[in-house]
């Protein structure tokens, strides 16, 4: 994080607003769960800043591999705080850099400006899932197939059936060139997808 050399009005007015400061309604369904969308965001926390003779810049970064989303809190006096998030750029077939681009920059912001207020646009679910335990090096090796790794496929592939809703998730993966008879790159395209956040495979699926 970053700071102007004087902070004491911006800190004061950070603390007043946060006296009154509401999380957003989630009013977005993500891949289990939901959020609130930036716009929803901007809308509550325009008013509430303002009380405060607060407001935002938000301006976009790219070194070519990563994308950056520089957030600026400003106060009238002149103070400032700014941090900065980033996140590495995927290519996605079918799907061009501008594409990627915008919806990276857009899932950046929403997490840029509420992190920099305080609020909460998201559930919670950091504690769903159970911890990993490292393994030890020798037992990292591949096991050979078996019914549990075609039990994991089949419950991925049904969560990127569910993730699609009404389009034919074969019709998705035939349109990037993925032989359907290759499995293994089925699959590890399906990981692929998976793993995208909901703004990205927004995109993906706006082109059908």
């Amino acid at each position: 994080m970053k700071t102007s050399t004087e902070v004491a009005h911006i800190f004061a007015a950070q603390v007043k607003m946060q006296e009154t400061l509401t999380d957003v309604g989630k009013d977005k369904e993500g891949y289990g769960y939901k959020y609130a969308s930036f716009d929803s965001i901007v809308q509550h926390l325009r008013p509430i800043l303002a009380k405060q003779d607060l407001g935002f810049i938000q301006t976009s970064t790219s070194n070519g591999d990563y994308i950056g989303v520089t957030t600026r809190l400003i106060h009238k006096s002149g103070e400032w705080v700014e941090d900065t998030f980033t996140m590495p750029l995927v290519t996605l077939a079918k799907m061009n850099a501008y594409q990627v681009a915008g919806s990276a920059i857009t899932y950046l912001k929403r997490y840029g400006l509420s992190a920099i207020v305080g609020i909460a646009v998201d559930e919670d679910i950091d504690a769903s899932g159970e911890q990993e335990k490292p393994q030890p090096k020798q037992q990292q090796k591949a096991p050979p197939p078996s019914k549990a790794d075609d039990d994991v496929k089949k419950q991925l592939w049904n969560s990127f059936k569910a993730r699609c809703g009404t389009i034919d998730p074969m019709l998705i993966l035939e349109r990037d060139g993925i032989d359907m008879g290759d499995k293994n790159k089925v699959y590890a395209t399906v990981r692929q997808y998976m793993n995208l956040n909901d703004d990205m495979f927004k995109g993906i699926l706006d082109n059908f």
